[in-house]
């Protein structure tokens, strides 16, 4: 997550859909995190605090923690956005991530998994879809903007436009090896998939061959 009150926006990181690279842009631009103990004790166990400059925001928070702490005219008038990925590929590029990366949190756990049973396993995870990261409680929206990994820097490029900021190519920054997506995939687990993130992929008409 990353506000900017000089530039008028919030930025919803999901995962593995190039939020790294395009953080790199934008967070000199952004409020700073919050690095006072008291900030962070309120925000992640207390859950008082109710400054929304102040508040210790995660990498990943959601839409609704900003909504729920900032003053509604001025969540209204800034532009919202995310750029979210195909969860077929997404659930591949975070399970060869984290096996790649030792100092991941879940590098242990992850690493002992097969495919299959790291897909049952990121579906319990709330932040793993992306309708509970971009929508309300009823499934509603509340992004005005919504970029697609697959269609990157046309729509980061209109991301700069909008937020008239230094239109800067993107760089992947955690990309590993090219990946054949096809691989990891039969038809029962192709189906699991289909099944377990039926929200995003309804939501945001995806398919397994995009």
């Amino acid at each position: 997550m990353l506000i900017s009150d000089s530039n008028k926006f919030i930025f919803v990181h999901i995962r593995k859909a190039a939020g790294s690279s395009i953080r790199d842009t934008l967070e000199p631009l952004s409020i700073k995190p919050a690095k006072k103990l008291a900030s962070k004790v309120k925000s992640r166990l207390l859950k008082t605090e109710a400054d929304y400059q102040k508040f210790a925001y995660r990498q990943h928070s959601d839409i609704l923690k900003v909504k729920k702490l900032m003053p509604k005219a001025i969540f209204d008038a800034y532009f919202k956005f995310a750029f979210i990925r195909n969860p077929w590929k997404r659930l591949v590029s975070e399970y060869e991530f984290i096996k790649r990366t030792p100092s991941h949190g879940r590098f242990k756990k992850v690493n002992k998994m097969g495919f299959d049973e790291y897909i049952v396993y990121q579906s319990k995870r709330g932040d793993a879809h992306m309708v509970n990261m971009l929508c309300d409680k009823n499934g509603i929206l509340q992004m005005d903007f919504i970029g697609r990994f697959e269609n990157l820097q046309e729509d980061w490029n209109y991301i700069c436009s909008k937020l008239n900021i230094e239109n800067k190519q993107l760089t992947h920054r955690k990309r590993g090896d090219k990946i054949d997506y096809s691989q990891y995939f039969n038809q029962k687990n192709k189906d699991l998939v289909a099944k377990l993130w039926s929200k995003d992929i309804e939501t945001f008409n995806y398919s397994y061959e995009d």
